[in-house]
This record gives structure tokens, C-alpha cells and sequence, in this order.
């Protein structure tokens, strides 16, 4: 009645009689069937019982059990997600905890020395973090340094203070550095277009001069191009009134790298001819892009070469004054009290297989927007891009309309 170890039947099988036994343990189950997959002998021995062929289970049952397997594993994946970030936020809090600690502590020694405004609810914009983890401010403020110097330099600042986002949300904490250094790439351009536009909006306002414009003091139909490319050694600009020329027209280059040239009416630059500008590197390279200020792209496709090869060129935009828009209302000058603002991509608002346009989004949804009691509108995708499939974050000319709605007039339109 005693169960027989498996290698004492494996040895007496062969000797003895058939006989009657107990109900086989799992383990001797399994035993057998790898001594069978082992011999390549799908015959069970004698006495013992061969496990029954797995049963597939129907298609509709297996893909579930693979999407609750799949469920699961989401699952826990996001229960480590959530124990991470309730770590990091206790460690951010604790972080809060020591500098306001330290700020206190700093001014309870040095009463005279006016205190830094709270972070968190500081009316005015405060000043940056500090770089060490001990959360002193003496490194970040010069001792001699007055209120008045401090407020100026405090108001001055145009966003919040690192440390006082990562307080509003503590799962950035552990992020600080890296939203400060590219908080301080920012003021370091910021800088720099000061210094040299004087502004930044002046900077924006580059596409007044650069780019195709006509001739300042020019016969009629004469057209100046003005490009910045201080790594060019040549520059030269060609198009489809030129048959596609290249060093027809060159450019003559300043000490700061801006290039200008001048194209006579002659030569039949006008209104909606194609452009590029053909420029040769310091090695010798030559190649051809389209203009950084042009106003207006359009898409060009090549069948020619037996297949179909898609590219952009830029378009000289001066419409004579028959084609220009005319506005009709000016600037709202009172703002609303609250702001309603509706999201929307002009080539995504058509019903149809197609890009909606900036006069369909005009005509047919602002007035459904403004029925539905929004009074703001914010646009994506407005500066044009070549990827369609980006949303218009891939950028490719900062001042041209994105061209599958329309051209500029037709932006205008929209706008007014």
C-alpha cells in the first residue's frame, strides 16, 4: 500500500507483473513523460498513466486570455509607475521642506536682510533656484544687493523661477536642472537677440527686410533678395524665371554673414514665380533650399524620372493691390474677462478626404465655434512645414502660411 519511489518502478517494470496501484503522484506524471520524450517511445510503460494531449483553446478564448495577460502586466508596470512617483513627490517635499527650513533659518540670524518672497505664492515673479542641494540662497544673491536691485531683477525675469514650478508640481523636482538649463539656453538667446535687434519683437519683424521684397529706390519690378548665411562662401538665387539657373544672380556678403542681391525687372521676377537659393560651402559643396524668410511654399512633384519624387519651392509673394486682402475690422482692443479658447487645425476641420482651407474654416466653423460660447481660438499648425503628419511641430519656414490651406491672403482671411 506504500507508494513506490519512481526509480524503483522504473527498474522493476521490466520483471513484474501487472499488478494494481495506487493513484500516481504529479511528480511521477510528469517523470514519465519526459522519460518517453527522451526514448522517442510514445509507448507509457506498464502501470503508469500518460497525461492527456493539451486542448487548444478556440480563437475567441485565447486572444482574451492574452488581453487579460496584457491587462495584468499594464498593470503592475503602472503600480511601479505610481510607487516611483509617490517617492519622488515625498523626496520633493522633503527637499521643500529643508530650503524653507534654511530660508527661515537664514533669516532668523540675519534679521536686517530683507526675506525672499515665497515661492509658492509670491505675487511678483520670483527668483531663480538654488544650485545646491542644501537649498542656501547665498550663492544665488550678491550681499550688496538692495531691494530695489532685487525687485528690478526679480520682475525682469518673463517666467516663474524654476524652483517655484517644481513646487506647484513636485514630480518635477527631481528634474530641476534640466528644466533650468534650458531655461538658461533661453535668457542666453534671449541676450543675444537683445543686444543685437534690440527686441525681441523687432527680431520677430525680420521678415520685414530679409527675404524677397521689392527694391527699396528701385524701378518698378526690381526685386531685392537679402539672406543670413554666414557659413556660405557663394549665394545665388534661382527660379522658374531664370530657367532654374544657378549663378545667375550672386550676392555680395557683409561681415556679419547677410547676404544681398538685386534682380531687375527684366529678368521677370514676379508675383508667384518659384524660387531657391543656391549656396556653395566653404569644401566646395554646392547645393540649393528654399529661402528661411520666403512668405509662401508650394509643392512640386516630378514624374519625369519615372517615379514620383515630391519636393517644395519657395514662392515670391506681391500681389498687385486687386489681389491683396483688404481688412475690415481692426485689433479687439477690450479683452474678454475669461478666456474660452477653442483648439483647432485648419486642414483637419473638413468632413472631407481632403485639407480643409483656411476660407472653409472661416465661412463654416468660426461661427459654429462662436456658437458654442468660445471666444478664443488657438490655431496649430499655422507655420508652414513640409511633414503633414507632424502637426505642424516640424517647422520649415516660420513665415510662410502652411500652404495646403491656402496661400497668405487667404490666412488673412481667416485672421480677420
Amino acid at each position: 500500500g506504500k507508494p513506490t519511489r519512481m526509480a524503483t518502478m522504473r527498474a522493476s517494470v521490466a520483471v513484474r507483473t501487472p499488478a494494481p496501484r495506487p493513484a500516481m503522484r504529479r511528480a511521477n506524471r510528469r517523470a514519465c513523460r519526459i522519460v518517453c520524450e527522451a526514448t522517442d517511445n510514445p509507448k507509457v510503460p506498464e502501470g503508469l498513466v500518460a497525461p492527456p494531449p493539451p486542448v487548444p483553446l478556440p480563437p475567441e478564448m485565447e486572444a482574451r486570455r492574452q488581453e487579460l495577460a496584457k491587462a495584468a502586466a499594464l498593470e503592475a508596470k503602472l503600480k511601479v509607475q505610481a510607487a516611483k512617483a509617490a517617492s519622488d513627490a515625498a523626496k520633493a517635499k522633503a527637499r521643500a521642506e529643508t530650503i524653507a527650513a534654511a530660508e527661515a533659518a537664514r533669516v532668523a540670524a540675519d534679521p536686517a536682510r530683507p526675506a525672499r518672497p515665497s515661492m509658492g505664492d509670491a505675487p511678483v515673479e520670483s527668483s531663480e533656484a538654488p544650485h545646491d542641494a542644501s537649498g542656501s540662497w547665498d550663492e544665488m544673491i550678491p550681499e550688496n544687493e538692495t531691494d530695489e536691485e532685487y525687485v528690478t531683477r526679480v520682475r525682469l525675469r518673463p517666467i516663474h523661477g524654476r524652483l517655484a514650478l517644481c513646487r506647484n508640481e513636485p514630480s518635477l523636482m527631481p528634474y530641476e536642472h534640466l528644466l533650468y538649463g534650458r531655461y538658461q539656453r533661453f535668457e542666453g538667446r534671449l541676450e543675444e537677440i537683445e543686444k543685437t535687434h534690440g527686441t525681441l519683437q523687432a527680431f520677430a519683424e525680420s521678415y520685414k527686410e530679409y527675404g524677397l521684397h521689392p527694391k527699396p529706390d528701385g524701378a518698378p519690378g526690381d526685386v531685392r533678395y537679402v539672406e543670413y548665411a554666414p557659413g556660405a562662401e557663394r549665394l545665388s538665387l534661382m527660379g522658374d524665371f531664370n530657367g532654374w539657373k544657378a549663378w545667375e544672380f550672386e550676392g555680395e556678403r557683409d561681415e556679419f554673414g547677410v547676404w544681398t542681391l538685386d534682380v531687375p525687372a527684366a529678368a521677370g521676377l514676379e508675383h508667384g514665380s518659384q524660387v531657391r537659393v543656391v549656396m556653395e560651402s566653404h569644401d566646395g559643396r554646392q547645393f540649393d533650399r528654399v529661402p528661411a524668410w520666403i512668405r509662401r511654399i508650394v509643392q512640386c512633384c516630378d514624374e519625369e524620372s519615372g517615379e514620383m519624387r515630391c519636393y517644395h519651392n519657395g514662392v515670391y509673394h506681391d500681389p498687385p493691390e486687386g489681389e491683396r486682402h483688404e481688412w475690415r475690422h481692426e485689433k479687439p482692443r477690450v479683452r474678454p474677462a475669461s478666456l474660452r479658447i477653442y483648439e483647432a487645425h485648419v486642414g483637419m476641420s473638413s468632413e472631407e478626404t481632403r485639407c480643409g482651407t483656411y476660407r472653409e474654416f472661416a465661412d463654416e466653423v468660426l461661427p459654429r465655434v462662436k456658437e458654442l460660447g468660445y471666444n478664443c481660438v488657438q490655431l496649430m499648425a499655422v507655420a508652414d512645414h513640409a511633414y503633414y503628419a507632424s502637426f505642424g511641430y516640424q517647422v520649415t519656414n516660420f513665415f510662410a502660411a502652411a500652404h495646403r490651406s491656402g496661400g497668405p491672403e487667404d490666412l488673412k482671411y481667416l485672421v480677420d
